[in-house]
């Protein structure tokens, strides 16, 4: 009942997960099924799992730090659950054990509570060492635990062939597919016992829980959506045997461990500078003309300054992935930032920042002197810089997939905004433009430090979905598979897998619901996806909105499909 529900979310975790960084246990179906040879391009499924696990999760994890503040547990699902990889570190290793994983022959069946009751055991003699818990649960079709369960009148009765026995030993057929249809929920009722502990071991808030489906369409997969609704982050995609698909999935999944690994309480081996303190109050004169060192400016010209770099997709950078660099506005010859971040994120520190003038009849020296003055030029604004000391080290590299990103969710909102059925600026999407800038600083390690700078937004900064499946305006229950067994078009999490609607409805809810403004970035996330036929999915869209420009959005999450 609802009085259950309640409670349960406010009953506090039996373990306290009291270390730093993050366990992902992968649960993965090795059954004799998995070596079905009908995903294209490989030599059966198991083949295909293991390629993109490698490729799209371990691979990405390792480009983004992951280290000693993540470690992979890897369960085989068949008769039994065996643990492969226990507790080990993400790091190049781990590849080759994956390497070998996909060598193993799949065999038998798929039972899911010995899977189940395996992860409990490995996460509950880890949480000590760790602070969020990431469960990845894959089948490519439903239960078999039912094959040695025994009905109420003590029979194994999915032991016995039909054909022969058409009552299954008992005393009629009806009795018979009663006793099976009761033995098939208690399954179900036992894997979604067995999920839920899980959530009152470790907190339900904080397991990550995904359920992937990678089988024909005809198979039975209500279980594992059914085991996904049990814990508040839980989300089931079901993806056919599309490896694009997987790959997405794969890929996900590495936004959401990133996700974990940078939420508060979770960084990790992510250690935080302590040369910077966020001024939330911080005041800065925005209209003033000059800038002074004296007033706390960093200011950076002519020998001092690098230069400004782009991505974009009308220039081509070569195979080292180089950028291009780009003049500076009209008339400008150098970069001021504010030394204190006034704001921050999950990964960045947020600064002041301008372009500037300087010339031989104001005063500079070298950058941090608080004698330098330049004027002003050009728009007002804002810095990026890394805020742990691992990212802020790797220099323009770190900046240079945030730019990356921010360009190929730009070019796609720009298709978007060309075929909005009127021309109405309100719905318009933007992405302003991110560049990178280098300036020679001797306070830095490396002598040079580097920021990505994008223009100051003006109005009221809102966030319109993010990348844990969540919505504005709406819940989390109602934005997620709810117990109806509706679906959200604009879950987020598990948007790679749209279910088509008939045409019938679809003219029904256009002629009953207005579009909304805040329908309209749900509207391109759903675009990012069919316009790059799968292999791109724009979503943690935020910024500002006014009637004029539309959508001015910063910051965005592209999920990616590899070629």
């Amino acid at each position: 009942g609802d009085e259950d529900d309640e409670e349960e979310v406010i009953a506090p975790a039996e373990v306290e997960l009291a270390g730093s960084g993050c366990h992902a246990v992968l649960i993965i179906d090795n059954s004799g099924s998995m070596r079905t040879p009908d995903v294209p391009g490989y030599k059966n499924r198991a083949m295909a799992v293991f390629e993109c696990l490698k490729r799209d999760f371990a691979k990405e994890q390792l480009k983004s730090g992951a280290a000693d503040d993540v470690v992979v547990t890897l369960i085989s699902m068949s008769d039994d659950a065996t643990v492969l990889i226990d507790t080990k570190p993400l790091d190049e290793s781990l590849i080759k054990s994956l390497e070998k994983m996909s060598k193993r022959r799949p065999r038998s069946h798929g039972n899911y509570i010995p899977a189940l009751d395996k992860a409990l055991d490995v996460m509950k003699a880890d949480a000590a060492n760790r602070s969020s818990v990431l469960l990845l649960f894959f089948s490519d079709g439903a239960p078999s635990d039912q094959q040695h369960m025994k009905c109420e009148h003590n029979i194994e009765i999915f032991q016995i062939d039909r054909k022969v026995d058409p009552k299954m030993q008992h005393t009629s057929k009806n009795s018979a597919w009663n006793c099976r249809k009761r033995v098939l929920e208690k399954v179900n009722t036992e894997c979604c016992q067995r999920v839920k502990r899980i959530g009152q071991v470790f907190g339900r808030d904080k397991v990550i829980f995904r359920t992937l489906a990678f089988g024909p369409p005809k198979e039975n997969f209500s279980l594992l959506e059914q085991m996904a609704g049990v814990l508040p982050r839980g989300e089931f995609q079901k993806l056919g045997l599309n490896a694009a698909n997987l790959k997405t999935a794969f890929s996900s999944l590495s936004s959401s461990l990133l996700t974990l690994r940078t939420e508060g309480g979770t960084r990790g081996a992510l250690t935080r500078r302590s040369d910077k303190v966020v001024d939330k109050n911080q005041k800065v004169d925005l209209n003033l003309t000059n800038v002074r060192g004296v007033d706390g400016w960093f200011i950076y010209a002519f020998d001092d300054f690098i230069g400004k770099y782009e991505f974009n997709d009308k220039v081509n950078t070569d195979a080292s992935g180089k950028l291009k660099r780009i003049n500076l506005s009209s008339q400008a010859n150098g970069l001021a930032f504010y030394q204190e971040p006034f704001a921050e994120g999950a990964e960045r520190f947020v600064y002041r920042c301008t372009e500037i003038f300087a010339s031989d009849d104001l005063s500079y020296s070298y950058p941090a002197s608080e004698s330098n003055v330049a004027r002003r030029h050009g728009l007002r604004f804002v810095a990026k810089e890394a805020k742990d000391v691992e990212n802020h080290h790797r220099g323009r590299k770190f900046h240079e997939t945030f730019a990356r990103i921010q360009m190929d969710a730009a070019k796609l909102a720009r298709y978007f905004t060309e075929r909005l059925p009127s021309p109405q600026n309100e719905w318009n999407v933007t992405f302003i433009n991110a560049n990178i800038y280098g300036c020679y600083d001797g306070n830095y390690k490396s002598g040079q430090a580097w920021i990505l700078v994008e223009p100051e937004l003006d109005g009221k900064f809102t966030k319109w979905n993010n990348n844990a499946g969540e919505i504005r305006g709406r819940t989390s229950a109602s934005a997620k598979v709810g117990a109806s067994g509706g679906t959200n078009k604009f879950n987020i999490g598990s948007m790679a897998v749209f279910e088509e609607e008939s045409d019938e409805e679809d003219e029904d809810n256009n002629e009953s619901t207005p579009i909304e403004i805040d329908d309209i970035p749900q509207a391109f996330s759903h675009f990012s996806y069919e316009h790059s036929s799968g292999r791109q999915l724009v979503c943690d869209l935020q910024g500002v909105w006014n009637a004029d420009d539309g959508f001015l959005l910063t910051d965005p999450v592209v999920h990616y499909v590899c070629p």
